[in-house]
C-alpha cells in the first residue's frame, strides 16, 4: 500500500472527524480506514487520533501533519481529475461539408 492512499485517508479523517464519514466518502469500509489511519500512525511514530464517543479528536501531530500534506493531496487529485477528464473527451477536427463534385441538391455537378 502507498502512502499516497494512507495520507489521502488520513487528510479525510482529519477533515471529517469521523473515521464512518470518511470511509463512506472514500468508498472504503470503515475497518479498511481504520487500517491506514493505524498505518500511518506507526510510520510517525505518534497517535493522530484520539477516539471520541462520536468521532474522532485531531492531535497536535495530526493538525501538522495535515497542514503539511492536505493542499498537495489536493493539489493531486485535481491533477488526476483533469487528466481523467481530458481523457474521456474526443479530440480532433471533424470536417462537415459534401464531397467535392456534388451539388447541393445531391446531383453531380456539371451533369444532367
Amino acid at each position: 500500500m502507498s502512502y499516497l492512499t494512507q495520507l489521502k485517508t488520513f487528510v479525510e479523517v482529519y477533515r471529517s472527524g469521523n473515521i464512518t464519514r470518511a470511509a463512506a466518502r472514500l468508498h472504503m469500509s470503515q475497518p479498511a480506514v481504520t487500517s491506514h489511519i493505524q498505518a500511518m500512525e506507526n510510520i510517525v511514530g505518534k497517535e493522530l487520533f484520539i477516539r471520541k464517543a462520536r468521532g474522532v479528536e485531531p492531535t497536535a501531530i495530526a493538525d501538522d501533519l495535515a497542514l503539511q500534506v492536505a493542499s498537495h493531496i489536493d493539489t493531486l487529485e485535481q491533477k488526476v481529475a483533469s487528466i481523467r477528464s481530458r481523457a474521456s473527451t474526443d479530440h480532433g477536427t471533424l470536417h462537415l461539408g459534401r464531397p467535392c463534385g456534388v451539388s447541393q441538391s445531391g446531383g453531380r455537378s456539371g451533369t444532367r
